[in-house]
């Protein structure tokens, strides 16, 4: 229950929401001793505490400088921020205006403590943290005072504290549902734009398309002829038996990619729409469908190339289409890279095998990068929803579970932070290729 309710406080964090932190610091940093001196030199209160104060005021300073934590410090920053603010806002408040009896200043102070409470936690962690918060605060005034007595105006007050949460709660949900509506309207603007400029794009794609055809049926006839009187043609007027093995294979790679491009507009068009188009499938081999994936990759570098290994196992065919699980393979193999480069380690290993359940065969893929926090396992594959924040477009892990749920076929990620992270592809229908 713990590691879920942290899960929310993450999730609700992990994006622009993050910036929140760094600057409730900021405001903390300034505000807790300031507040001080206003206290003791202008609005005198019977206790102050400027121990207590300090601690405050370090937390804050540490959620301030959040773009100056160490890198292998970062990931601890959300689990920092929930514990400082915890202290700083439910139990710091709750504490200070109990050994003030009240009063109409501590009543503010508390006001202005759960305000920004439900402005930086989800509600869940709005009421979790002022239940703990507060019993906390509660049981250091009793162990710190001798006399202690429960101060009436401020327990009056509670109603309206209550419902400053449940009116913040239903504001943030008001608040999703416009996020929502503003979703829809960018996905119907992007469909507008993205059909335009699929529509352009395909005219001079269909013309290379063409053209590498054209190319195909009278380049093998150039070939032909130029073979047949290679030896009158002059010493710089000839060419090697190796370039004029690849020339037919290059132009059959230029039709390839101009079929695998609209295919990728075919994806972009579909998500903006909300709806994966619909290929025709057929009976494909895994090893040589993955191995083709790998070969076609765009490397930025060969010791990039070098990272990557297979393990076939188990060698099946399944029902699919070639360019859709290239896309598939290209979106894994990407991320992984990715993983690999923020991590600065890790390698990327391809397997097959067969389902130990008996129930068809896995496809793998696995990185030992960064890993995944469990807090974004359960939405990578949502669309628009990027992990890192602002690090692609969120269209890719969707797109890949649509296709594959368009084949029968399941897609699931396993992953601990900092270790590996792993896409597992469940093929139910999958044949062994010694019974096909």
């Amino acid at each position: 229950m713990i590691r879920s309710l942290f899960a929310h406080y993450e999730t609700y964090n992990a994006h622009g929401r993050l910036a929140h932190l760094k600057y409730a610091g900021i405001v903390g940093t300034i505000g807790y001793p300031l507040f001080y001196l206003i206290y003791v030199a202008v609005l005198h209160q019977p206790y102050e505490n400027l121990p207590i104060r300090l601690v405050a005021t370090v937390a804050c300073i540490g959620l301030a400088l959040q773009a100056h934590w160490p890198e292998k410090w970062r990931p601890w920053y959300i689990a920092y921020s929930w514990w400082a603010f915890l202290y700083l806002l439910p139990f710091f408040h709750v504490f200070m205006a109990l050994k003030n009896h009240g009063g109409m200043v501590m009543i503010a102070d508390s006001f202005m403590a759960v305000f920004f409470l439900v402005l930086l936690t989800d509600w869940r962690n709005t009421i979790a943290m002022i239940l703990f918060g507060g019993t906390l605060a509660v049981l250091s005034y009793l162990a710190t005072t001798p006399d202690p007595s429960v101060p009436m105006e401020y327990v009056e007050r509670l109603p309206t504290f209550i419902l400053v949460v449940v009116g913040g709660s239903l504001f943030k949900s008001s608040e999703k549902q416009m996020a929502k509506k503003l979703e829809e309207e960018k996905l119907h603007g992007m469909s507008t734009a993205l059909a335009t400029v699929v529509h352009e794009m395909r005219t001079p794609l269909g013309s290379v398309t063409a053209g590498a055809r054209g190319l195909t049926r009278y380049v093998t006839a150039l070939i032909a002829f130029y073979r047949k009187h290679e030896e009158q043609a002059g010493e710089d007027e000839r060419i090697s038996g190796k370039h004029l093995d690849m020339t037919l294979p290059a132009i059959d790679r230029i039709g390839e990619e101009c079929r695998y491009m609209n295919s990728v507009l075919d994806l972009l068009l579909a998500n903006a729409i909300g709806k994966t188009p619909t290929h025709r499938l057929a009976r494909m081999e895994i090893v040589p469908a993955i191995q083709h994936s790998i070969d076609m990759y765009p490397y930025e570098n060969p010791n990039l190339r070098a990272l990557l290994a297979t393990d076939f196992q188990y060698a099946f065919s399944f029902y699919g289409n070639d360019d859709q699980f290239r896309m598939v393979m290209i979106n894994l193999i990407k991320n992984a890279f990715k993983a690999i480069a923020r991590a600065r380690k890790g390698t990327l290993r391809i397997s097959t095998e067969r389902d130990p359940n008996g129930r068809g065969a896995w496809m793998k893929v696995h990185d030992t990068a960064c890993g995944v926090p469990p807090a974004q396992l359960e939405h990578i594959f949502e669309r628009f929803y990027t992990w890192p924040p602002a690090e692609g477009t969120g269209i890719g892990l969707a797109f890949c579970r649509e296709v594959l749920s368009g084949w029968k076929s399941t897609i699931i990620c396993r992953s601990t932070e900092g270790e590996y992270t792993e896409f597992a592809i469940h093929f139910p229908h999958a044949v062994p290729l010694s019974a096909s």
